[in-house]
């Protein structure tokens, strides 16, 4: 016995050192493109992986359909959502939802803060309003990280899954995910954003006497950035059947009963 302890106070250091390069060995991400490899900058479809355990996948676009699986969706007589054909056409879509989800986050703020042009700063003609630029970039960009992971953490085993991606580009951010959906999740998945951040949040900071215009003002931006989540949802409200699955292919959504 006082052999090994000796052995191992020797060695000890020998040891340590080991294990924090094993550590570091299984902690490196490594991204695959197809035209190259690049350590550390995640392309396309980058894959964020750990010896034994799958992390959050970081990508920098939906990526493209794949051909043989649609083939095989088809022959499996999955159907074809109709949905917007464009991301302009979406937000064009979508102005309602944003007109519909403004006005339900106001009405709450209105509960607990006097809201008004005059509460925003603008009197007639005149428009007075003051915030820092970094509060303004740190607070857009936080309203836009919660509402992808609240996506995120909807989708289940999402942390295991290896076709679960988060995805934040310069023109907004996503969630994508070839896991098969019941309708039931596929809509608390898109409600769940606009429901936690520019519902329950307004009610609770409300409750705190916490809310102030910048503040509604974030809400707000999650409101408006729900309304293309809303017309989604909308289209799968109307199409697909209660007790159906849903799947994803690039871009492109499929629907089947009885899968």
């Amino acid at each position: 016995m006082q052999e090994r302890k000796a052995w191992l106070r020797k060695n000890l250091h020998e040891i340590s050192r080991e294990i924090r390069g094993l550590k570091k060995k299984q902690a490196l991400c490594y991204f695959y493109d197809r035209r190259n490899h690049r350590k550390g900058f995640p392309p396309p479809h980058a894959i964020l992986k750990e010896t034994g355990e799958v992390a959050i996948r970081i990508v920098s676009r939906i990526p493209d359909a794949d051909k043989q699986k649609q083939q095989e969706l088809i022959a499996g007589q999955w159907v074809k959502l109709k949905e917007p054909r464009n991301s302009l056409t979406a937000i064009l879509e979508s102005i309602p939802f944003m007109v519909l989800n403004a006005t339900i986050t106001l009405l709450i703020a209105g509960m607990f803060v006097p809201v008004s042009f005059g509460y925003f700063g603008i009197a007639g003609s005149s428009f007075s309003f003051q915030i820092d630029l970094p509060v303004l970039v740190s607070g857009a960009l936080g309203i836009l990280v919660a509402h992808e992971l609240i996506h995120l953490l909807c989708i289940p085993d999402f942390i295991r899954s290896e076709t679960t991606s988060l995805g934040i580009t310069y023109g907004g951010g996503f969630v994508y995910t070839e896991e098969q959906l019941t309708r039931t999740r596929y809509l608390i998945i898109s409600f769940a954003p606009f429901i936690i951040i520019s519902i329950i949040l307004p009610f609770i900071l409300g409750m705190l006497n916490l809310l102030s215009p910048v503040i509604i003002g974030f809400l707000l931006l999650n409101s408006l950035g729900s309304s293309v989540d809303m017309l989604i949802a909308l289209h799968v409200l109307i199409q697909v059947p209660s007790r159906a699955y849903l799947v994803s292919n690039g871009k492109d959504s499929y629907w089947k009963l009885n899968v």
